[in-house]
């Protein structure tokens, strides 16, 4: 038991020195929490995931494993009120909609190439000042 607490601690203190810690004080324990997968990601609407293909896109791989995200609309058929993982029985979809959304998501790569190429460059010390400018 000592060893364990020993060696949680020293990984505390090593991730602290490299300074990809935050802490919280919780009932006099610390949580650590790591900067960089909260900073580096910014929450987009499922309707934007929708509209530029990228749901299609997923289901076509879920669909072989029987799986779906499905969305839920309000009454209206417009507003998006939740999206949830769903069991299907069906595979694939139609020609023509597989058509419409393979246009959907090369348009979202075309519009966004530069910007995805440039995020998979980024360094640690990059994705730091990344982080901070899209706050």
């Amino acid at each position: 038991m000592l060893t364990i607490i020993t060696l949680l601690v020293i990984q505390f203190i090593a991730l602290a020195a490299l300074k990809q810690l935050e802490y919280l004080p919780i009932i006099g324990i610390y949580q650590i929490i790591e900067k960089r997968s909260i900073l580096m990601t910014k929450k987009q609407s499922w309707q934007k995931f929708k509209d530029c293909g990228l749901l299609w896109w997923v289901n076509s791989m879920l669909h072989l494993l029987g799986w779906a995200l499905t969305i839920e609309y309000a009454d209206d058929g417009e507003t998006i009120i939740e999206c949830y993982p769903q069991r299907i029985k069906y595979r694939g979809f139609h020609a023509k909609d597989s058509t419409n959304c393979f246009i959907n998501v090369t348009k979202y790569l075309k519009d966004n190439i530069n910007d995805l190429y440039e995020e998979a460059l980024l360094t640690d010390d990059e994705s730091a000042e990344f982080d901070e400018e899209n706050e």
